[in-house]
C-alpha cells in the first residue's frame, strides 16, 4: 500500500483551505490547496488528486457546480469527492448526491474525521 495520499482542497477561506492542507501533510498526503471553484477544476485536471474536499459555499461557483463540473470533465476517473459545510450534517443531502459527492464533513474537520476518510481511500485504490 503506498503511503502519500495526493488530496485537494478547494475552499475560498484561505485560512481554512491552509489549515485543512497542514491537517493532511501531517498524514504523510501530498497537498494542493485552489482558492475557487473554477482554479480547484483546473487542479484536478493537473494534479490528479485521489480525494477532493470542496468547500459548498464559495462566491462565484459555489461547491456543487464544482463537483459537477470535475465530474463531467473526468467521468469515471473522477476522484472522491468530500463535500465541505460549516452546515450541520445532512442540511441538504439530495442536493450533494446530485452533484456527485461521496462524502460530508463538517468544518472545522477533525484529524480522527480525516483519518477514517483516508482509510475509505486507501480501500478503495488498493
Amino acid at each position: 500500500m503506498r503511503s502519500a495520499y495526493r488530496l485537494l482542497v478547494i475552499d475560498d477561506d484561505r485560512d481554512v483551505a491552509d489549515s485543512l492542507a497542514m491537517l493532511m501533510e501531517s498524514f504523510d498526503a501530498d497537498v494542493r490547496v485552489a482558492y475557487d471553484g473554477a482554479a480547484g477544476v483546473r487542479a484536478v485536471r493537473d494534479f490528479r488528486p485521489e480525494v477532493v474536499f470542496i468547500d459548498i459555499r464559495m462566491p462565484k461557483m459555489d461547491g456543487y457546480e464544482t463537483a459537477r463540473r470535475i465530474r463531467a470533465q473526468l467521468g469515471d476517473r473522477t476522484p472522491m469527492l468530500v463535500a465541505l459545510t460549516g452546515l450541520s450534517p445532512n442540511d441538504d443531502p439530495g442536493k450533494r448526491a446530485e452533484a456527485g459527492f461521496d462524502f460530508e464533513l463538517v468544518k472545522p474537520v477533525s484529524a480522527a474525521a480525516l483519518e477514517k476518510l483516508l482509510k475509505v481511500a486507501a480501500s478503495r485504490r488498493d
